[in-house]
């Protein structure tokens, strides 16, 4: 059975929420997500709803020939692309809507995508295979 957890937010703000699951074999992925809380979601009193700040990255894994980061919720945002050994072999800055970044040549592996902003920093695992 899959456990349901909830948490409660005393204030409005932006929270970064984090999933981990590990398989039978021992390997774990984590899915970070930004969540906005608003008044509304506190007090139950509507207000005009945001578009929460996410990334979506595809293809999942990768071959190495490009790859789309879609940006939604926030007009720009600086993004590295980060290689197992904590080295940064990719950064650019990200316009809301589909970005399109070139993988050509670059090594096979594991790689975590930071998207940050002045006020947001989201996560994402890579999988580039050849």
């Amino acid at each position: 059975a899959n456990p349901v957890i909830i948490h409660l937010y005393g204030a409005e703000g932006v929270y970064s929420v984090s999933l981990a699951a590990t398989s039978a074999d021992g390997c774990t992925e984590v899915k970070t997500q930004n969540v906005i809380i608003t008044a509304s979601a506190i007090t139950g009193i509507p207000q005009t709803a945001a578009v929460p700040a996410a990334i979506r990255v595809y293809p999942n894994p990768n071959s190495g020939a490009e790859l789309h980061v879609e940006l939604q919720g926030i007009e720009r945002a600086d993004m590295r692309l980060v290689n197992a050994i904590g080295e940064v072999v990719y950064k650019t800055q990200l316009r809301k809507g589909d970005n399109v970044l070139p993988l050509a040549g670059m090594a096979a592996g594991v790689y975590q995508i930071e998207v940050n902003d002045a006020n947001l920093r989201m996560t994402e695992r890579l999988v580039i295979g050849r």
